[in-house]
């Protein structure tokens, strides 16, 4: 996969964890699919990992997974994605794309110029391989 649709990927990734409402269509299609394939419900009361338990048990519901489960989960993922994928690495990635043979941007020195600037390379020099 080229270098850059994968970081648009990415970025595409970020923006759809972003959504406020993402939860909710989780939520519901997991409750559709409970429904239809009539999967049974817990009828008692069950203990939360003693890890969350404040000693007041109680059956979650839909805004204790939100709070509790998804939210946290959610949070650490996008804080990962952009620890691993910032503006400047994913930068910097895209412009050693051009330095990749089977890179739709090989040699491209319109792909590779922010990279040669930022390290100090000769832009005039680089042109000379262009193709």
């Amino acid at each position: 996969m080229d270098i850059g649709i994968a970081i648009e990927h990415i970025d595409t990734l970020r923006m759809s964890l972003s959504k406020t409402d993402l939860f909710d269509e989780i939520w519901d299609t997991a409750k559709a699919l409970v429904d239809e394939h009539e999967i049974p419900q817990p009828l008692e009361k069950r203990r939360i990992s003693c890890r969350y338990d404040t000693g007041n048990a109680k059956v979650w519901d839909k805004s204790d997974y939100k709070e509790k489960l998804y939210e946290p989960v959610i949070s650490l993922f996008i804080a990962e994605l952009d620890r691993r994928f910032s503006k400047e690495s994913s930068s910097v990635l895209i412009a050693m794309s051009a330095l990749v043979p089977t890179s739709k941007d090989f040699l491209s020195i319109q792909v590779f110029s922010p990279f040669a600037n930022h390290n100090g390379l000769n832009e005039e020099l680089l042109k000379c391989y262009e193709h």
